[in-house]
This record gives C-alpha cells, sequence and structure tokens, in this order.
C-alpha cells in the first residue's frame, strides 16, 4: 500500500484551510469582534454583580451562622464559593484593566449593605422584647396576650422608685407591631430588643390567636396594633 509523502501533505491540509478561511462570509468575522467587544465593555459590571451577590449570600450566612440555621448557612455557602471563583477568575484574567478593579471592590460595598437590608426584609427567627415601665403594666399585658403573645411581668425598683418589667417573645416579623402598642401605652417606657438563638419552649406565641379582650373605643392605635400582632 502507498503511503503519502508527508511533504505533500502538509501543503494539501494548508491548501483546505485556506479554502475553508476563504468560504467563510466577512460578516462573521465582524460578529466575533463586535461580541469580543460587548463582552469586554460589559465586563466590569458583571465583575460587580458577581461580587455583590457573593457578598450578599456571605453576609446573611454568616448571620444565619449566628442564629444556628445550620443547614440554610450550608447551602448558601455552596453558591457562595461558586460565584466567587467566577468573579476573582475574572479579575485575575485582566489585571491590566482598572474598571474591574474597581467593580469587584463597589461590588462588596454593594453586597454589605444589601446583605444586611434583605436580612432585614426576610426577619428571620425570633427576639426577646423587655420593657421596663414605672407606670402599672396590666394594661399592656393583656394587650399582647390578646394578640397571642406570651408575656411575663416581673416587679422591680429602679432609680426613681418601683418599676414593671414585661418580657415577651416573639418573631421578628412581628417586632414593629409590638412596639407599636408598647410605645401608646407607656411613650416614656424604657424597651430592649435581644436576638433569641434558641429557648427551651418553642410555642412561645400563638400566631392564629385572635383578640379575645374588649379594647375601649379610647385606645383604638391599641386595637388596631393587636390585631395586626393576631394576624
Amino acid at each position: 500500500m502507498r503511503q503519502r509523502r508527508p511533504d505533500i501533505v502538509r501543503p494539501q491540509r494548508a491548501l483546505r484551510g485556506s479554502l475553508r478561511s476563504a468560504d467563510t462570509p466577512p460578516h462573521a468575522h465582524h460578529n466575533d469582534i463586535q461580541c469580543t467587544t460587548m463582552h469586554e465593555q460589559l465586563l466590569p459590571l458583571i465583575v460587580f454583580l458577581a461580587e455583590m451577590t457573593v457578598v450578599t449570600i456571605s453576609t446573611m450566612r454568616i448571620i444565619f451562622i449566628g442564629r444556628g440555621l445550620k443547614k440554610m448557612a450550608a447551602g448558601l455557602g455552596f453558591f457562595e464559593v461558586s460565584i466567587w471563583l467566577f468573579a476573582i477568575g475574572q479579575v485575575m484574567s485582566n489585571l491590566d484593566r482598572p474598571l474591574c478593579f474597581a467593580g469587584f471592590a463597589g461590588g462588596f460595598v454593594a453586597g454589605n449593605y444589601l446583605g444586611m437590608t434583605l436580612e432585614q426584609r426576610i426577619a428571620f427567627g425570633s427576639v426577646l422584647v423587655r420593657v421596663i415601665t414605672n407606670r402599672e403594666s396590666g394594661r399592656l399585658v393583656e394587650l399582647l396576650r390578646a394578640a397571642g403573645c406570651g408575656v411575663t411581668r416581673v416587679g422591680a425598683h429602679g432609680l426613681q422608685g418601683p418599676v414593671e418589667i414585661v418580657f415577651t417573645v416573639i418573631q421578628r416579623r412581628r417586632l414593629s407591631d409590638v412596639l407599636t402598642v408598647v410605645r401608646e401605652f407607656d411613650a416614656g417606657a424604657f424597651y430592649s430588643i435581644d436576638e433569641l438563638r434558641d429557648s427551651t419552649h418553642k410555642g412561645s406565641w400563638s400566631p392564629h390567636a385572635t383578640p379575645t379582650l374588649p379594647l375601649p373605643a379610647s385606645e383604638n392605635v391599641h386595637a388596631a396594633a393587636a390585631t395586626r400582632l393576631a394576624a
């Protein structure tokens, strides 16, 4: 069987390659150049969005770890690292482009802000609300219990005399309504809020409870807030 000489085969392959290149329409090369140029222009924006997503996820993951939400933190960690590898890869591949560095830094800043804002909107977890008032707190306790909140009241002695301390554990999404009730009851009351990581009794409140106590007509604000709490 005859074998073709290598010095003949190579020119033939080169000739076929040149013929294929000649058959390629000119607009195809133009489109490739346009796509490359568009990618280069959008690259800083892509890096910014990727890093912002990474830091947003990272911020929420750290918050979830602090609250003992292990599974959610682990799941977010997977996506965080995956997107980070893409973002840092783009930066390292374009070290001669300062805009990529700026996009990376800007995404870091925006991600921190967005992560904290998003976490506050989602309002995961529970909080302990502690109210100290020098007024008789029976009415406040009634309003909170009517809205389904578990309440504990104890007597104490402050700098200016006897005070009462009211404790309640609620879901974070109900915090604004609870504080509305507290402020309307006693505008001068002192209150503090602590994040609750865990508790021995999960049923500190009844989300489906409805107000059962009659509320005077003069306390419409109390009634509205209690109704929102019970919703």
